[in-house]
């Protein structure tokens, strides 16, 4: 069997358990272009309520506790000054729609979910749905508890 005979019998297995009608296919390719379209739109709101709650634990606390680095659109660093080795990275990756997180100790990552009611949440491996803020609120609550 050549290439092309494979690829037209993984093709058509493919269309097999996907099933559905024409109205099913409709569907998933809403969804689709809803994620795509609501990514970005959720990693800068993602990234700037980041921070905003950078800027407030710091003020909080009266000192400058922790430094950010936006490494770049997509990239965003940020480094407990007292700590060795204490880093907190969030990586954005709009070819595959991912949100990364990188602790210290641990690691998670967030894909766009459409919910019943077209909203767009993040949701992570073992299940929870985040908005934009919510997500922010528990990358720092996450990586402040090591610290």
């Amino acid at each position: 069997m050549d290439q092309n005979e494979w690829a037209q019998k993984k093709a058509e297995q493919i269309r097999k358990q996907r099933g559905g009608s024409d109205a099913d296919k409709k569907v998933r390719k809403e969804v689709g272009e809803l994620k795509r379209s609501q990514m970005p739109k959720m990693w800068t709101e993602t990234r700037q309520s980041l921070r905003r709650r950078m800027d407030l634990i710091n003020e909080s606390l009266g000192e400058h506790m922790l430094e950010w680095a936006g490494l770049d659109a997509n990239k965003v660093v940020v480094r407990a000054l007292e700590a060795v080795d204490q880093l907190l990275s969030v990586t954005y990756s709009p070819d595959i729609l991912v949100i990364r997180c990188e602790y210290p100790n641990d690691r998670e990552e967030y894909r766009p979910k459409v919910t019943a009611t077209k909203e767009v949440v993040l949701l992570e491996e073992r299940g929870d749905e985040r908005r934009a803020d919510e997500l922010a609120e528990h990358i720092f609550d996450k990586f402040t508890g090591s610290l």
